[in-house]
């Protein structure tokens, strides 16, 4: 019965008097006409539903404030005018007629454009005067006395109808939002629920990010399955405070559809509830804000400031203003005008609410950068070091996780811009932050930081590495969460660090470093990323093996050294001379240590090689030639000198050591282009020369190669450094070179061993082998 009664008191103030219905419908000749005027041509569709007697309009590029000449109606034949703003969508416009009786003739007109809309009553015909034959029209006269229908909340609301113009001719209402059918029933309630989608309002999605859904209190509990009636929906219908909690339920689960009607219910019978509540009318309002229902909304949020003017949802509703006027200034195409809003949200009172507080430093930031497209969906503006120290402070106390996101975004974004001098303790900063926005939509845009994060984090490796910083390079590197340590993927990155940890004598951590390395497309660098690989894998295996180390550790280290020797051979094969170079002017002196150690590597040595016989034969050495020093010069570490008969001596050890007999031997001969002046005052680089020479010539013997052997042996003996030993090679190089039909030559060998004294006994058989020649 309470509602029943509830109804015939709404039916009664919504409907006219029965005497003023009475005359109206006897008059039979009521006729009005309400003309819309645009500047140019827009858009609009309508439809008439005999069955309501209503007449409907849509308003797609119009907003509900150009359609304010509908405000003014002749009520003898519309009972009410109905708007309701879609926001970017446009507006729609409902006239409900006063009977079925009356018709109307929708025209719409160019030069200017313009809609007319023509009602009149079924049986009308014009009334004309006698003498000149023209129409007679005359407009019913307001009553002034008459209540306002739908008044809602002393001080005026979204739904408050306007008093009739004092005065006028005609009633003026404006009625933004028209009350529901009445729920009596939870199987009503839930059947009207069921003609609305779950889910929040579709316009949150086409809202700049700043302007989305807030959401500031709990879950509570959880809606029963829509197959059946929840114990929730059959308790909403028992009272309007009930339904008012359902209503907050609905929001609270994210169906801001369905909470709109509820909360529309609450409104039809007893919206004393929202003027007591301000939670209400805010949820209601933001009800209103998803489904894009600008002018709606904003009306709500003015009331909740006019009725609880005190309470801290207050504040949020002035900064709810602001941004319903942004969203019009950049509909309008006019986003000069967020400068000035700026102002206006700073003023508004916080009371130290952090929420809050976030929001506006938000909104300071995003409204204030030019550079940006105010209405993407994707932008995201540069704060300033201010704003970023402000936004720090604030976040402990941000209670929504898109607020609390876009905070951190923004800092985000400031800390990854290429203008903002990097400090310590970014990267770690940056790790979290995307460690703990990995998904979600509250992470939307979190891909493009991620990106800039790792340029960023990028260009400061190789800066830091660039100076020589390397104590820098391994402590941002160390700095950063293991799960964050992907940008290490990068080829380039990974051998600044891979460099670093060398420079700092921590070989072992190096390699793995070099190994991703060597993945560059720059074939220079992987070749250099190779041979430290296997310089220092087999430095480290020599280590373990002296302390009894891991054997599946020296296993992996050795496979992993042989991998790289080959393709450091592969990469070596296709340099040019001028690449090769390059790489020897920064290896050089690495390959010889190489050569020099126990490391079984293959690819170095051979280098060696070439590069010997580059520098020793194509340019034969003078005997004034001085030895090169520079490190930076890669022919100088080439040069002929006393050190290159140890480098020489070792490579050719080297080579045997590997099974490579032809390479040792061609390391060997190369020793015959340094000339034993060139360091006569290094006896023991004299004694090595002539030493391995001689072994050298000796193996040449042995092979029959008489003529190789007989050079070898007249060259040792030549070098005047070494008297001990000159009779006896030029002795055995005469015996050679004449078997191996030299004869000439021969002789000229014998008789320098004849003329040295310094060994009688080679001189001896010197002269004998003389005698013996020149008898034949």
């Amino acid at each position: 019965m309470k509602w029943i009664n509830i109804l015939l008191a709404v039916a009664t103030a919504l409907l006219m008097s029965a005497r003023d219905l009475t005359a109206a419908k006897a008059s039979g000749d009521s006729y009005s006409q309400m003309i819309i005027t645009f500047p140019g041509e827009r858009p609009f569709t309508w439809d008439w539903n005999k069955k309501d007697g209503t007449l409907s309009f849509r308003f797609p590029k119009t907003s509900p404030d150009e359609l304010d000449a509908l405000n003014n109606y002749d009520d003898r034949l519309v009972r009410r005018v109905m708007f309701k703003d879609l926001g970017p969508h446009g507006s729609e416009v409902r006239l409900t007629l006063r009977d079925r009786n009356v018709q109307a003739v929708v025209t719409s007109f160019k030069d200017p454009f313009r809609i007319s809309i023509d009602l009149f009553d079924k049986g009308y015909s014009e009334s004309k005067d006698p003498e000149t034959g023209l129409p007679l029209t005359a407009a019913a006269e307001g009553d002034p006395n008459k209540a306002n229908a739908y008044e809602w909340l002393e001080g005026g609301t979204p739904e408050a109808t306007t008093k009739r113009a004092e005065g006028g001719t005609k009633a003026k209402r404006r009625l933004l939002q028209a009350l529901p059918e009445e729920i009596n029933s939870p199987n009503e309630l839930k059947a009207e629920l069921g003609k609305v989608d779950p889910g929040v309002g579709k316009a949150w999605s086409t809202f700049p990010p700043y302007i989305y859904r807030m959401q500031l209190a709990p879950y509570e509990g959880r809606e029963a399955p829509s197959s059946e009636t929840s114990p929730l929906q059959v308790k909403a219908v028992t009272t309007s405070t009930a339904m008012a909690d359902y209503a907050s339920r609905l929001y609270d689960f994210g169906h801001e559809g369905r909470a709109m009607i509820a909360y529309q219910q609450v409104l039809r019978h007893e919206p004393e509830i929202f003027e007591r509540d301000a939670v209400h009318l805010w949820k209601f309002a933001e009800t209103h804000l998803g489904q894009g229902n600008l002018t709606l909304a904003e009306g709500y949020y003015q009331t909740l400031l006019e009725k609880h003017p005190d309470h801290i949802m207050a504040r949020f509703a002035k900064l709810r203003k602001l941004d319903i006027i942004a969203l019009r200034s950049l509909d309008e195409g006019n986003p000069e005008r967020l400068k000035k809003l700026r102002d206006e949200a700073l003023s508004i009172s916080t009371r130290d609410n952090g929420e809050l507080t976030a929001m506006i430093m938000i909104r300071d930031v995003w409204w204030g950068d030019t550079t940006i497209d105010q209405k993407s969906r994707n932008a995201l503006p540069v704060c300033d070091e201010e704003a970023e120290l402000n936004l720090n402070k604030v976040a402990p106390r941000i209670e929504n996780p898109k607020t609390a996101y876009l905070a951190a975004a923004l800092i985000a974004k400031r800390r990854t811009n290429k203008d903002t001098p990097w400090q310590n303790g970014y990267a770690v900063w940056l790790s979290q932050f995307f460690d703990r926005y990995k998904s979600g939509t509250a992470a939307a845009g979190r891909d493009s930081l991620a990106t800039a994060a790792k340029e960023r984090i990028s260009r400061q490796f190789h800066e830091l590495f660039k100076g020589g910083q390397f104590h820098e390079v391994v402590a941002l590197y160390e700095s950063l969460p293991k799960d964050s340590r992907g940008v290490t993927a990068e080829p380039a990155i990974s051998r600044a660090i891979a460099e670093s940890y060398r420079a700092l004598g921590q070989n072992a951590t190096a390699i793995p470093f070099y190994a991703q390395a060597t993945k560059t497309q720059d074939v220079t660098d992987s070749f250099q990323a190779h041979f430290w690989n296997a310089k220092l894998a087999v430095a480290v295996v020599s280590d373990l093996k002296t302390r009894a180390g891991n054997q599946e550790r020296i296993r992996s280290l050795e496979s992993e050294s042989r991998r790289s020797d080959t393709a450091m051979g592969d990469l070596w094969k296709k340099f040019k001379s001028d690449e090769k170079s390059t790489i020897l002017t920064g290896l050089g002196q690495p390959l010889q240590e190489i050569v020099a150690s126990d490391a079984k590597l293959r690819t170095p040595p051979r280098i060696l090689l070439e590069q010997y016989k580059t520098s020793l034969t194509a340019n034969a050495p003078k005997v004034n030639a001085t030895s090169g020093t520079s490190k930076t010069d890669w022919a100088g570490n080439f040069s002929p000198s006393s050190s290159m008969v140890r480098q020489l001596d070792d490579l050719g050890r080297k080579f045997a050591e590997l099974g490579m007999t032809n390479e040792r031997r061609s390391a060997l001969e190369l020793m015959r282009f340094l000339k034993p002046t060139l360091f006569e005052q290094d006896k023991e680089a004299a004694k090595l020369w002539a030493s391995e020479l001689t072994k050298l010539a000796d193996e040449h013997r042995k092979a029959d190669e008489f003529l190789a052997a007989g050079e070898l042996y007249t060259l040792v003996g030549d070098a005047s450094v070494l008297t001990e030993q000159r009779a006896e090679a030029l002795y055995k190089g005469g015996l050679l070179l004449f078997r191996a039909g030299k004869k000439q030559d021969a002789i000229k060998a014998l008789e320098k061993a004849k003329a040295d004294t310094s060994n009688l006994f080679y001189s001896k058989l010197a002269t004998e082998r003389l005698n013996q020649i020149d008898t034949k």
